[in-house]
C-alpha cells in the first residue's frame, strides 16, 4: 500500500527550534479564537511541541494549516494546564505540526503588546468547534488585529519514532500449518508516543518477501502466499512510519518451519492362510499418512527365508501405499510353521521412521463333502428352455476351499445328453427338451477342491410333457400362386391352416427368396397371405418375377416348414414424365427450322419394349412450333420474328406436352418456350453523312451537331453506345465529345484549329453484341477573326428576322431627327452667344464616366517630381498602337493601373506598356478603328515606343468569361505572321518579325475576333484609358517593336 505521505520529499525535522516571541508583559485580549498568520508564528520544520512559554495557567493551543485559497484546516489541538514557565510538555500531550502551519489558540489567556508590524493576526469573537481535528474554518472572514504582538513561544523538537509492540518476534511452526497460502501468522500492533500520530501510522513489508508473504495494511495481518519450506528461516523486515514527519522504525519477523512425523494408519493387522496356497498374492496393503502429504516408502524387516515380501504400490505424495505379498510357491506347511510375525518400516522424505507389525496364521487343509447328492429330479419340457438351470449342487468344505465340478467332465448314460455341469454347481439344459425322444438321463458328477478329489455322486433327471409338432392342411396344387402386377394393396392371396395334436395355439411366419419379396408380400400371424399394404407390385421395377416363400407354423414349442411359389403377371401401364414441366429456349428466326436441340424432355414407360411418341400443342401459336416424335428437337414451323410489331408475338409461350405408348396410354406435362431477342436488324443513322462548320472561338460545351440513330430490334438489342473516331484531328486530341442523345459538344478550346481546314471524323454506334455502324462527319474549321461565321441549325439573329426591319428603321429615322434638332439648337446657341435652350455639355456630363478615385497608394507613389502624373493606360500584347510624332516613354509596368471593367472581360494579368500622352496643342484628329468596329469622335493619338512580350495569361482577354466563373487554363497559341484584310486597301502592309509599319493608314481597320461573351465597348472621350487606338491581332504572344 502506498503511504498517503509518500510523495513528500525533503522534510525538515525540528531540532531545538522555537517560534513566536516573548518581549515583555502585555495586556489580555477579548478574542474567543485567534490564528496568527505572521512569519514569526509559522512553523518552518516538522516536529512536536516540547516546551511552551506563555503567561497564564492554562492554554488551549491550536495548529492550523491552509487548505485552498480561504480555507484553513485544524491539524492539532491540545489543552494545557501550565505549571511552570517554560512549561515542559509531556509525551502524551505533544502538539504535532508541519512546516508552513500556523499557531493559534482558543480563549484570552495570551497577552499581547501593541506593535504595528504584526498585522496578520486573525481574531474571532464568536466561538466555533475548533477542538475537532480536521475542522475547516475560513479565517479570512474574521477580523484582523493589526496592532498586537502576542507573547507566546513554542519550542519544537523532532517527532517521536513509532514502534512495533510485538516485533521482533520468532515463530516456529509445524509444516502442517503452512502447507498452503493464506495462513495467518501474526497481527502486527504499532504505537506512537505522539498523540497526533497514533492514527496515522503505516506499516510496509520489505519488497523481497512479496512472493512468499502478504501484509494487509487494513487488518495488519501477515499471511502466507505459498507453502513454506521445512528447515528454512524466513526473516521478514517490516517498517512502521508516521504520516506527520515520515519518521519510521524497522523490525524483523523470523518464521521457522519444522517437519511433522509420519505414521502407519492400518498396522498392526493379521491374516490367515491355508497351507495349500501356491500362487503369489497380495496379503495386505499398508497405508501411510504424512501431515504434509510427503511421498513415503517402506521395507520389511525379517529374514529372507520367510516367504513374504514388501513392495511399494504407490509413492504418490499423500497417497503412498505398500503391499505385503506372499511369494509364488511358498510351500507353506502347517506342521513346520503355524504363524509368521512381520515387521514393516516406513520413511518420509526427511528420513523420519515409523514401524508396524503384521501377523500371518497358517491353516491346515480338510476334505469337502456333498450335501444334496445322490438325487433324482423331474422337469417339464414345456416350462424349461435351453440354458435354464434345473439343479444346483451343494457342497461343504471346512477350509472354505473353492469347490469345482467342471474340471472333470460329468459322465452321462446317453450319447446326446442335453445337460451340462458348471464349476458353480449349476446343472443347465443345453437343448430344447420338447423335441427330445428320451425321457430319463443319469449324470455322474465329481467334486474337487485344491488338494482332494471326492468320488462321483449320481443325479437322475426325468423329462415330462414333450411336444408334438403341428402339420399344414393345404394340398400341392395350392402351393403355386399367380399375382397380377399393380394389384390393390393388401389383396388376400391365400389363407393358411394347420393342425396340432397338443391343441397349442399356432402362429405363422415366412421367409422369402429373393429378399425383394419382403417388399411385395406379407403374412399375418393368423396365416393370411396377401400383397403388401404399402408397396405396389411393379413388374418393371422388381429384379425377379418368381419368388420362393418358406412358411412356418409354430405351436410355441416347435415349428413345421413348407414352401410356396409366387409368380408376378405383367400388365401394361401408362407412361410418365420425369417432371411436371420443362423449359425450351432459342432465338427468334426469320425462317422455319430447328429451334432447340436436345431440350431434355424425358418420359418413361414402366412396360419394357413400349415405344413413346411425343406431341406439342401451343394453342393459338400451334402453327409456329412442333416437337419431334422422340422429343429430340423443338422446331419452328415458320418464321418467328419478335421485332414484327404487326404480329406482336410473345417471347414466352406455355405449351401442352403429350406422350403416348403403343396402346395410347398417355401422360401430359407443360413446356415453357422462351424466344430470345437477337440483334438481327442493323443500326442506322438518320443521314449517310454529316457536315458542319466550326469556328475557332466556339466555347466549351457548345453543341455543334446532333446525330440520330435508330434500330428496329426490340428488347435489349437497342443501340447502347455512341463514340467518335477523331484520329484525323491529331495531335490536338479529342476536340469533341458525344453524348448518349447524339449531341456533339466542343470538348476543348478550338483556337488551334484555324489551320485545320476541312477534316473528316467518324461517329460510331455500337450494339450490345459489339456490332458497329459508322457515319462520316465533315467538319470545316474556320478562323473566327477572318472568316464569316456560318452556323447550322440555329435560330435567326435579331437583325436577320425581316419582322424586325421595319420598326428598327422607324426608330433609326426618329433618332436621326432628334440628333438633327440637337445640332440645330447647338448652332443657334453658338451664333447668338446666349443661354442655350438645351445644355448639351450638361447632358454629356450626366452620362460621362467618372474617373476612378485616386488611391492612397497611387498618391504615395506619384512620380515626376510632384507634378501631375501623366495619363497612361494598359496596352495588351494583342494590340497594335499607332504611331505618333509625339515622343513617348516606356515605363515599367504598373499593375495598379487597370481598366475599370477589365474583370468583366476575363483578363487576369498582362504585360503592360504605359504610353505618355502628348499634351501639345497641335493634335491631329483621326478616326480610330475599334475592335467592335464602332466609329468614335476624333481623339488624341498616343504614340508607341515599344510593346513588351505578353504573358500567356493575356489570352484570357480574348476568351472572356462571366462573373463568378472559375479561371480557365490558358492555351498556347502560335501567332500568324501576316494579317491581311481586304478593307485596308492600298494601305495593306506586311507585319514582319517584331516591327510595325509606321505608315499604317488612319482609316484602315482589321477584322477582329469578337469574344463569345459581350465585351465592354463603352467609350468615353475624356477617359484616359481609351485614348490610344488599338487593333486586335490573333496572337497574344507576338513581339512588336518600334522601327
Amino acid at each position: 500500500m502506498q503511504n498517503a505521505f509518500a510523495s513528500r520529499a525533503g522534510i525538515t525535522h525540528c531540532s531545538n527550534v522555537a517560534i513566536g516571541k516573548i518581549t515583555g508583559a502585555g495586556t489580555s485580549n477579548s478574542a474567543v479564537n485567534v490564528m496568527l498568520q505572521d512569519k514569526d508564528y509559522q512553523f518552518q520544520c516538522c516536529g512536536v511541541a516540547e516546551r511552551i512559554e506563555v503567561s497564564g495557567s492554562s492554554l488551549k493551543l491550536r495548529v492550523w494549516r491552509q487548505d485552498g485559497a480561504n480555507s484553513f484546516v485544524l491539524i492539532s489541538a491540545q489543552d494545557y494546564q501550565i505549571t511552570g514557565n517554560p512549561y515542559n510538555v509531556i509525551y502524551g500531550e505533544r502538539l504535532s505540526f508541519r512546516e508552513g502551519d500556523w499557531i493559534g489558540w482558543t480563549g484570552s489567556t495570551v497577552d499581547g503588546i501593541s506593535d504595528a508590524g504584526y498585522n496578520l493576526n486573525w481574531i474571532s469573537a464568536t466561538s466555533f468547534p475548533s477542538s475537532n481535528i480536521k475542522t475547516t474554518h475560513n479565517w479570512y472572514n474574521e477580523s484582523v488585529n493589526s496592532g498586537q504582538q502576542f507573547q507566546i513561544k513554542v519550542h519544537a523538537t523532532g517527532s517521536t519514532a513509532p514502534y512495533f509492540k510485538n516485533l521482533p518476534a520468532k515463530l516456529r511452526l509445524p509444516d502442517t500449518e503452512v502447507q498452503t497460502g493464506g495462513i495467518n501468522l501474526i497481527t502486527l500492533t504499532v504505537n506512537d508516543l505522539d498523540p497526533d500520530d497514533k492514527d496515522e501510522l503505516y506499516v510496509t513489508m520489505s519488497p523481497g518477501w512479496e512472493d512468499v508473504f502478504e501484509y494487509d495494511a487494513t487488518t495488519k495481518i501477515v499471511t502466507t502466499k505459498v507453502s513454506l519450506d521445512v528447515d528454512v528461516n524466513y526473516m521478514v523486515s517490516f517498517r512502521v512510519e508516521e504520516e506527520h514527519c515520515g519518521v519510521s522504525t524497522t523490525a524483523t519477523l523470523t518464521v521457522t518451519v519444522y517437519d511433522s512425523k509420519p505414521s502407519i494408519t492400518n498396522l498392526p493387522a493379521f491374516t490367515t492362510l491355508h497351507e495349500d496356497v501356491e500362487d503369489e498374492q497380495l496379503l495386505y496393503t499398508v497405508t501411510m499418512s504424512d501431515p504434509t502429504n510427503q511421498a513415503m516408502w517402506c521395507k520389511g524387516e525379517w529374514l529372507t527365508s520367510k516367504p513374504f515380501r514388501v513392495k511399494m504400490i504407490s509413492t504418490e505424495p499423500g497417497d503412498s501405499k505398500a503391499g505385503i505379498y506372499l511369494i509364488e510357491d511358498p510351500r507353506l506347511d502347517y506342521t513346520a510353521n503355524q504363524k509368521y510375525d512381520l515387521k514393516v518400516l516406513c520413511y518420509d522424505t526427511y528420513e523420519h521412521e515409523v514401524s508396524g507389525m503384521y501377523y500371518v496364521n497358517i491353516q491346515e487343509n480338510r476334505k469337502p463333502i456333498f450335501r444334496n447328492l445322490a438325487n433324482a429330479i423331474e422337469i417339464d419340457a414345456r416350462e424349461v428352455i435351453s440354458g435354464a438351470t434345473v439343479f444346483t449342487i451343494s457342497t461343504k468344505d471346512a477350509d472354505d476351499d473353492k469347490i469345482t465340478f467342471g474340471s472333470v467332465k460329468p459322465v452321462c448314460d446317453k450319447t446326446d445328453c442335453p445337460f451340462a455341469v458348471f464349476d458353480s454347481g449349476e446343472v443347465r439344459v443345453t437343448a430344447n427338451l420338447l423335441f427330445t425322444p428320451i425321457q430319463t438321463y443319469t449324470l455322474s458328477i465329481p467334486a474337487t477342491d485344491v488338494r482332494q478329489t471326492i468320488t462321483s455322486r449320481k443325479l437322475v433327471i426325468h423329462v415330462s410333457n414333450r411336444n408334438n409338432a403341428p402339420t399344414f392342411n393345404f394340398t400341392a396344387v395350392s402351393k403355386t400362386i399367380n399375382v397380377a402386377e399393380n394389384s390393390a394393396l393388401g389383396t388376400s392371396l391365400l389363407q393358411l391352416s394347420a393342425t396340432d395334436a397338443d391343441d397349442d395355439p399356432l402362429t405363422f411366419y415366412m421367409s422369402v427368396m429373393p429378399p425383394a419379396g419382403y417388399q411385395l408380400f406379407e403374412l399375418t400371424i393368423n396365416g393370411e397371405l396377401r400383397t403388401h399394404s404399402s408397396n405396389n407390385i411393379d413388374l418393371e421395377a422388381v429384379s425377379a418375377t418368381a419368388f420362393t416363400m418358406e412358411i412356418a407354423v409354430h405351436d410355441t414349442k416347435q415349428h413345421t416348414l413348407d414352401t410356396l411359389t409366387l409368380n408376378i403377371i405383367d400388365v401394361n401401364e401408362a407412361p410418365e414424365f420425369l417432371q411436371p414441366y420443362y423449359m425450351s429456349r432459342g432465338d427468334e428466326s426469320d425462317t422455319a427450322g430447328q429451334f432447340h436441340s436436345n431440350p431434355g424432355i424425358v418420359a418413361f414407360d414402366p412396360d419394357n419394349g413400349d415405344t413413346l411418341t411425343y406431341s406439342l400443342d401451343c394453342g393459338q401459336y400451334a402453327d409456329y412450333f412442333s416437337i419431334a416424335s422422340d422429343a429430340s428437337v423443338v422446331s419452328l414451323l415458320k418464321a418467328y420474328d419478335l421485332d414484327d410489331t404487326t404480329a406482336d408475338l410473345p417471347s414466352l409461350l406455355v405449351c401442352s406436352l403429350v406422350v403416348k405408348d403403343n396402346v395410347d396410354n398417355n401422360a401430359t406435362a407443360t413446356l415453357y418456350i422462351t424466344v430470345d431477342y437477337i440483334n438481327d436488324n442493323p443500326t442506322t443513322f438518320d443521314k449517310p453523312s454529316y457536315a458542319v462548320t466550326v469556328r475557332s472561338d466556339t466555347p466549351l460545351g457548345f453543341t455543334i451537331l446532333t446525330v440520330r440513330v435508330s434500330d428496329a430490334d426490340r428488347g435489349n438489342n437497342i443501340t447502347q453506345k455512341l463514340e467518335l473516331d477523331q484520329t484525323s484531328l491529331q495531335p490536338s486530341g479529342d476536340l469533341f465529345v458525344i453524348h448518349t442523345d447524339g449531341s456533339i459538344h466542343a470538348n476543348k478550346l478550338l483556337n488551334e484549329t484555324v489551320s485545320y481546314g476541312t477534316k473528316t471524323i467518324q461517329v460510331i454506334a455500337t450494339d450490345p453484341d459489339e456490332s458497329k455502324v459508322t457515319a462520316n462527319i465533315v467538319i470545316t474549321f474556320v478562323d473566327a477573326s477572318v472568316t464569316p461565321v456560318v452556323v447550322e441549325d440555329r435560330d435567326r439573329l435579331f437583325i436577320e428576322d425581316f419582322r424586325n426591319i421595319w420598326w428598327v428603321s422607324a426608330c433609326a429615322m426618329i433618332m436621326s431627327v432628334c440628333v438633327f434638332l440637337v445640332l440645330c439648337i447647338t448652332c443657334v446657341t453658338c451664333c447668338f452667344k446666349g443661354e442655350p435652350l438645351i445644355n448639351v455639355n450638361a447632358i454629356k456630363a450626366m452620362f460621362r464616366r467618372q474617373p476612378k478615385p485616386e488611391s492612397k497608394i497611387e498618391k504615395k507613389n506619384k512620380k515626376f517630381g510632384g507634378q501631375k502624373q501623366p495619363v497612361y493606360r494598359h496596352i495588351h500584347s494583342n494590340e497594335i498602337l499607332r504611331h505618333s510624332p509625339v515622343p513617348v516613354e516606356t515605363i515599367e509596368a504598373d499593375d495598379m493601373s487597370v481598366r475599370a471593367n477589365s474583370i468583366m472581360s476575363g483578363r487576369v494579368s498582362a504585360s503592360d506598356v504605359k504610353v505618355k500622352e502628348n499634351k501639345t496643342k497641335n493634335k491631329k484628329k483621326v478616326e480610330p478603328s475599334w475592335m467592335d468596329g464602332t466609329a468614335t469622335p476624333s481623339v488624341r493619338q498616343a504614340p508607341v515606343k515599344a510593346v513588351a512580350k505578353a504573358n500567356p495569361e493575356d489570352w484570357e482577354y480574348l476568351n472572356p468569361r462571366k462573373m463568378g466563373e472559375s479561371p480557365r487554363q490558358s492555351q498556347p497559341y502560335t501567332p500568324s505572321e501576316y494579317i491581311t484584310s481586304a478593307k485596308q486597301g492600298k494601305n495593306e502592309k506586311k507585319l514582319s518579325g517584331k516591327t510595325v509599319n509606321k505608315g499604317l493608314g488612319v482609316s484602315s481597320r482589321v477584322d477582329v475576333n469578337p469574344s463569345p461573351v459581350q465585351m465592354d465597348n463603352t467609350m468615353d472621350l475624356e477617359d484616359d484609358d481609351f485614348r490610344s487606338e488599338r487593333l486586335s491581332i490573333a496572337s497574344p504572344s507576338s513581339m512588336i517593336a518600334d522601327d
